[in-house]
């Protein structure tokens, strides 16, 4: 898993929504998957996953692995918080991308 995203995205566990004047450098998505990439290539890991990721960060990394899948890898699950009391950031905005890009969830 590439757990909790290093870029501010808002609106997890308590934090306000997302507001640009939060918004910081982090490290790019193709730079993470490549590293996936070869960690997938040495046999160490044979599906990847990410935790605690927006619907932005979700559609951006299935896009950069339809388009170059040699360089990138698919994420296969995706593992953020959803229970009876926590259910709208899954329910509002990550259900559908993960319904049409085939993305699992481990709550």
């Amino acid at each position: 898993f590439l757990f909790y995203t290093d870029r501010y995205v808002g609106g997890l566990f308590g934090q306000p929504d997302f507001t640009r004047k939060q918004v910081r450098d982090s490290i790019p998505f193709e730079e993470q998957l490549e590293a996936m990439q070869e960690v997938i290539q040495a046999g160490k890991v044979r599906y990847i996953g990410v935790s605690n990721e927006t619907p932005f960060g979700v559609c951006s990394m299935v896009e950069l692995a339809k388009s170059n899948p040699d360089v990138y890898p698919r994420i296969a699950s995706i593992q953020n918080s959803y229970s009876l009391v926590v259910r709208k950031d899954f329910e509002s905005g990550l259900a559908e991308p993960c319904h049409y890009h085939n993305v699992g969830l481990l709550p």
